[in-house]
């Protein structure tokens, strides 16, 4: 598990970011898909992240520092930029700033396995080979998925997205299956 994990800031901008002097993984995905949720899971902790039943309680990025070592970032989900409300920021602005000025080591696509992929998670991974971000795809939920249906939403994302299912993590934050293997790959991907 990824311990001692703790917010360090929550904020739109980029003066008000940790300065980038550990490795970096940006969890984003459309509203409701477990962001919150699989962070914490990750972390061991149930309120580290909060998580709520109303979608996008996520408005700006949040970042999590991981024992001293690697940052954790979760980013609003996608559709907050079509809100009035004051709170709310420009998701594509927010983005790009952020791989502009910061660099992750990786993007965590994550895809809820009853939805698949839309428009917007295709747009996001364009965003990060822009910037020559590794990407990879984690189906979350998959404990209200039959085995029939993670394979089939898995084969679909790898052939819209044109990546080898080796990218592809299936993980349920309820019951923590491939909580360890995404572990691992996160800190494969802060090594590099």
């Amino acid at each position: 598990m990824l311990n001692n994990a703790r917010l360090l800031v929550t904020s739109p901008n980029a003066r008000d970011w940790p300065d980038k002097k550990k490795p970096e993984v940006l969890f984003a995905g459309r509203s409701n898909v477990g962001k919150s949720s699989l962070i914490n899971a990750l972390t061991g902790q149930k309120k580290l992240a909060y998580t709520g039943k109303t979608p996008g309680k996520t408005r700006m990025l949040n970042f999590y520092s991981v024992d001293d070592k690697l940052l954790l970032v979760d980013a609003p989900g996608y559709g907050f930029a079509v809100s009035s409300n004051k709170n709310n920021v420009d998701f594509d602005k927010l983005m790009t700033t952020y791989f502009q000025l910061r660099k992750p080591e990786a993007l965590l696509l994550l895809v809820d396995c009853r939805r698949g992929i839309n428009q917007d998670d295709i747009m996001m991974k364009e965003l990060a080979d822009y910037y020559g971000i590794n990407t990879l795809i984690v189906l979350t939920k998959i404990d209200k998925c039959n085995k029939d249906g993670r394979l089939s939403t898995s084969n679909a994302v790898s052939e819209k997205l044109n990546i080898p299912s080796s990218r592809i993590v299936w993980t349920s934050s309820e019951n923590k299956e491939g909580i360890d293997n995404l572990e691992k790959r996160i800190l494969a991907f802060c090594k590099k």
